[in-house]
């Protein structure tokens, strides 16, 4: 909308068009709450962008602080209180992440207030993604993960610019910038993951330990497995 609202090729019934649409959206989604898994934290999301965005609206207070408590619910309920979004998977855990940032960051820029809860657990959310990496900046395939790349990795990055973090900040950007985590291990006693390497180097040892409780919605009946890295290489992968 703000890309496109003040080009020529925009024509007036257009604009009306997307702005009902918007509209709709958010009564739709306030109105009926879909289930409580990641789905839920996106639809919160829109609302809460939505109501901050267009306050022209009438109904926008109302969108924009049922969003961002739906959010805190999301966040109570799915997130553990290491930083493990429940389903275990880290392509679920930074889409899940990325449904938290955007409205954290749109009420930072418009000093709205926003439920300490949320902001401890997106942080922690952003350290798993950059403590779990292996060697070469992929991520572990536990749960329904198949190969996760680098992506998931470089969303650390925006860990590092919402929460000034040097830390997530060289994990985010592979090495290039910022600043190697000062301890090699860590271990996510909620989740139940248990990290081990020997250290930060591209040629590492690299052990990855699933101990913790069943997750939710996309999980793998594999608990007690363990996955192995010798550098850029996969071992073993979702025993």
């Amino acid at each position: 909308w703000y890309a496109l609202k003040d080009t020529p090729a925009l024509r007036p019934e257009t604009r009306i068009n997307l702005l009902k649409s918007f509209w709709a959206h958010a009564e739709h989604l306030t109105r009926y709450e879909g289930y409580r898994n990641n789905w839920f934290i996106v639809e919160s999301e829109a609302i809460a962008m939505l109501g901050v965005l267009f306050p022209e609206f009438r109904r926008a207070e109302t969108w924009k602080t049922r969003g961002y408590e739906r959010l805190s619910e999301s966040i109570a309920e799915q997130v553990y209180p290491d930083g493990t979004q429940y389903e275990i998977s880290a392509g679920y855990h930074s889409m899940s992440g990325r449904g938290f940032e955007l409205p954290y960051e749109l009420a930072k820029h418009n000093n709205l207030p926003v439920d300490p809860l949320l902001v401890e657990r997106l942080e922690k959310m952003y350290a798993y993604t950059a403590w779990t990496v292996r060697p070469d900046f992929s991520h572990p395939s536990i749960n329904d993960s198949g190969g996760v790349s680098g992506g998931s990795a470089s969303w650390a990055a925006k860990g590092a610019e919402l929460f000034d973090r040097q830390d997530l900040r060289w994990v985010g950007t592979a090495g290039k910038e910022g600043t190697i985590p000062n301890t090699v291990s860590h271990a996510f006693k909620d989740s139940g993951i248990y990290i081990m390497r020997s250290d930060w180097s591209p040629d590492a040892l690299y052990l990855l330990l699933d101990a913790g409780p069943y997750s939710a919605a996309h999980q793998h009946e594999d608990k007690l497995s363990f996955e192995l890295c010798y550098g850029p290489d996969p071992l073993i992968v979702d025993p």
